[in-house]
């Protein structure tokens, strides 16, 4: 609960202030801070898209992404992997193929909240 609650709090200071996680770039693009829980991964999902990434580190995270997308257990962060790799689509056209073969499997998906979420995506 502490874990979450931290996470959710960092995540909506983000919002305002992304220079605070800086110092954090290494522990994010590794994936320590991810507790195993879907509440803490989904907001650390979020933290992801407001790091300024190189074409490595992009690359990476979309293929995190992509793979949360597809085997993580929880529908919210199916979505919020599906919304970040949206919202870094436009840093090359690697990561906009990457986001077309994301949306493509969201929208066939068997789970309403994903495809809900790929067709306001699409639309």
């Amino acid at each position: 609960m502490v874990r979450m609650r931290a996470a959710d709090a960092v995540e909506k200071i983000t919002r305002f202030d992304a220079a605070v996680l800086a110092s954090r770039k290494p522990a994010l693009l590794s994936n320590v801070f991810d507790d195993g829980t879907p509440e803490v991964r989904w907001h650390l999902i979020a933290m992801l898209r407001r790091l300024p990434l190189d074409a490595a580190e992009l690359a990476s995270i979309l293929k995190r992404l992509d793979r949360l997308l597809r085997e993580d257990e929880s529908r919210i962060v199916k979505t919020a992997a599906l919304q970040t790799a949206f919202e870094l689509r436009q840093q090359s056209p690697g990561a906009q193929k990457t986001f077309a073969a994301m949306l493509a499997f969201a929208l066939q998906s068997p789970w309403p909240s994903v495809r809900a979420r790929a067709r306001k995506l699409a639309g």
